[in-house]
């Protein structure tokens, strides 16, 4: 388990942006958002803006999708990532970031999936 731990921590530092899903009485919604990691725990970037803050506060349940570069034309397979977690919306002054409001994520089910290793190649750690 620490291995995979380790590989999802490492595969979460070697990005930066993720779309960022959830779901509501509105609806589905999406939105992409810069993150950091540290560790498991990630904390997303909200433009101030965003309806979905207000969404998140009523359902916290998300999804983080990070998908890697895609693979070069003829390559083999893709690789992404699929974050199922809570968010918390953080409390900040305005001052602190005029533009955007910190989430925090906790998560619960955390899945790699690997087509360079063939199709339908998954870990998946439950948290």
């Amino acid at each position: 388990m620490e291995r995979l731990r380790q590989h999802i921590t490492e595969f979460l530092a070697a990005h930066s942006v993720g779309l960022l899903c959830g779901t509501g009485p509105q609806g589905a919604w999406a939105l992409p958002v810069r993150y950091q990691n540290d560790r498991l725990k990630v904390v997303c970037w909200l433009p101030r803006w965003a309806d979905a803050l207000y969404y998140l506060e009523q359902h916290p349940h998300v999804l983080l999708l990070v998908v890697d570069s895609p693979p070069p034309e003829g390559g083999k397979g893709a690789c992404w990532l699929h974050y199922d977690g809570l968010a918390e919306v953080a409390v900040t002054e305005i001052g602190e970031d005029k533009l955007h409001q910190p989430v925090h994520l906790t998560p619960r089910r955390i899945e790699l999936f690997d087509e360079r290793k063939g199709w339908g190649v998954r870990e998946t750690l439950d948290v």
